[in-house]
């Protein structure tokens, strides 16, 4: 049977037993299903289906696309593109086509000069201008993936040009351009960048905004950055656990423990507020990670937080939810100096014959939180006189170093472009950032035979683990050892309470595999009180500082790969400690655990 007569069946299919006769079809869905059945997107049977159930449901609203979407699984961007085919809008391949005369500001900026409703109005059913019409300049070219939504024709008309045409292009080419062009969505109060449904995403956000104002968040919030700046926290994580329950975390001395709950509070606004108070971050957009920075005063000082959020799912419920973790950066105080890191009088004296040196790479180890930041600050304090020239080249800067001047990497400027133009802005000292590949060796090994004095960081166990693993980048020996100048690892342990401390009894095996075959005739253990947390009561430091001399260079150059054995042989012959001797140091003195030597060590 052809199609328009299948179409005709089921419009009279159920007159005859119906108690009233059901309203008449518009011409516009039976004309679109004969479309569709010709096109071969959907068969007969369920054109008659999808006609019957339009013709019976008086209180289904839903449009014909979305019943086809919804009840029969036809793809919405198929039904969007038939749309546009039915109707003869033209149809745009943005995605292959960068060029436009129309720039990205440009395109915002018509964006935002739209009065507030027409502008939800745009973002709800995705208009946006794209382009001018060639050799029409008062013609403006308007893209969406559903052109013919009246609203569609009402936004375009609201733009500042006396004509327009309305152009088709996929949702999620709409999507990314979308992303494209607003590089400050958070100034546009309706922006559902990417929505399954725009209306539900309308929805939820007027739910959020509803939330926030009801339990006073900002203010909540404030007040946890608050205490964890006030409790020294290094971190603060919020953690999701249902729709409504949200447990926030510190991490104080570098150890994770709760500090509170927001229950019976939507997770999704609690994100939403920090997400508010950070530049860069987009409120709106939930399937993406995110990072942003903020800066705080405390104590007349600027606390940095870093905030930092990703997707998560949870078990019980369905929804866009996130985690979201805030690093608390501090300044390194100006009293902080070499003569106060808690080196030995050995690593003192490497350290200052070094930095009397006129060249040569210094790297120093140690992971995140180890307090390599604040040795750094205290070398550039120790060295740095207005006769020197200092650029900082890296690509994660926590924070400005006094007499340094931090190169400002940007699109237009890459970490790799910078490193191959610093030469020729004559530095003295230069700071590289963290060593990760061959490439960042070789570039830190070049500058520093060309005269310049380097100084990076590198993640490895210990003094001679760095060394072996700039080896391991493949980098010649004789050039590691001509360059290298001193090697520091460092670990930072927690601190005992000398309040409520307490004398354990017996010996510990794990001594022996850290290395302290002697053993320590006194061991304490953590106990508890107003003065401390859990015990302990900050940080102290573990340092290894390996000064190149000529044996340190015969050990280089000797074979493949340095043996821990010969640098730990040197590190005694020139009087300084290993991080496991420092450690053993702390033990005997009663000042932490084997706990905390066990957590960094091992």
């Amino acid at each position: 049977m052809p199609a328009p007569e299948i179409l005709q069946a089921a419009r009279t299919a159920d007159e005859k037993t119906a108690k009233q006769p059901p309203a008449p079809p518009r011409p516009f869905l039976m004309s679109f299903l004969d479309h569709l059945v010709r096109n071969a997107i959907i068969s007969t049977e369920i054109a008659k289906r999808a006609a019957t159930m339009k013709q019976q449901s008086s209180n289904d609203r839903r449009t014909a696309l979305d019943v086809l979407h919804e009840e029969f699984g036809i793809a919405r961007e198929t039904l969007q593109f038939q749309v546009a085919q039915f109707y003869a809008f033209r149809t745009l391949d943005i995605s292959g086509n960068p060029m436009r005369r129309l720039s990205n500001a440009d395109a915002l900026k018509i964006v935002r000069a739209l009065p507030e409703h027409l502008r939800a109005l745009a973002m709800k059913h995705k208009v946006l201008p794209y382009d001018l019409s060639e050799n029409q300049p008062d013609k403006l070219v308007v893209v969406t993936p559903n052109p013919s939504d009246r609203e569609t024709s009402e936004v375009a008309r609201s733009f500042p040009y006396k004509k327009f045409e309305i152009c088709y292009i996929p949702e999620r080419d709409w999507d990314n351009f979308w992303r494209l062009i607003c590089t400050d969505r958070g100034q546009l109060r309706a922006a559902p960048v990417i929505a399954d449904v725009a209306g539900e995403q309308d929805d939820q956000e007027s739910t959020v905004d509803r939330e926030i104002n009801r339990t006073q968040l900002p203010s909540m919030v404030d007040s946890i950055i608050a205490d964890a700046v006030r409790v020294q926290a290094a971190a603060v994580h919020f953690i999701p656990r249902h729709a409504r329950r949200t447990d926030v975390y510190f991490r104080i001395d570098g150890v994770l423990s709760q500090w509170k709950s927001f229950d019976e509070i939507r997770a999704d606004a609690v994100v939403a507020v920090m997400k508010m108070k950070t530049p860069g971050m987009d409120r709106y957009e939930r399937l993406a990670a995110q990072e942003g920075v903020s800066i705080k005063t405390a104590d007349g000082k600027p606390v940095h937080l870093r905030v930092s959020t990703i997707p998560v799912l949870l078990p019980d419920h369905a929804g866009k939810f996130e985690r979201m973790v805030i690093q608390i950066d501090r300044e390194p105080a100006a009293s902080w100096r070499l003569e106060s890191l808690g080196l030995d009088e050995t690593a003192l004296r490497a350290f200052r014959e070094v930095l009397g040196m006129r060249s040569g790479l210094v790297v120093l180890s140690g992971p995140a939180g180890s307090g390599v930041t604040t040795t750094m600050a205290a070398i550039m304090r120790a060295m740095l006189t207005p006769s020197l020239s200092a650029l900082s080249v890296e690509e994660s800067m926590d924070f400005a170093f006094e007499g340094v001047s931090h190169v400002r990497l940007t699109p237009k400027l890459s970490h790799d472009a910078a490193l191959s133009v610093i030469e020729h802005h004559d530095p003295d000292v230069i700071i590289l950032g963290e060593i990760r590949d061959r490439q960042g060796a070789e570039i830190a090994l070049r500058l520093a035979m060309k005269g310049k004095h380097v100084f990076a960081t590198l993640q490895a166990s210990d003094a001679a683990g760095a060394i072996v693993r700039l080896q391991g980048f493949g980098i010649e020996s004789y050039l590691l050892a001509q360059a290298l100048t001193l090697v520091h690892a460092q670990r930072l342990v927690r601190r005992l309470c000398p309040q409520c401390r307490m004398l354990q009894p017996g010996s510990d095996p794990r001594l022996e595999r850290l290395g302290l075959q002697g053993g320590v005739p006194t061991l304490y253990r953590p106990v508890g009180c107003v003065d401390c947390v859990n015990g302990y009561s900050g940080r102290i430091p573990l340092h290894e500082t390996l000064l190149v001399t000529p044996s340190v260079r015969s050990l280089i150059t000797n074979g493949a790969q340095v043996q821990h054995e010969g640098m730990h042989a040197e590190l005694e012959a020139q009087g300084a400690s290993s991080l496991s001797q420092a450690g053993a140091g702390l033990l005997r003195e009663g000042v932490t655990t084997v706990d905390e030597l066990w957590g960094v060590l091992s």
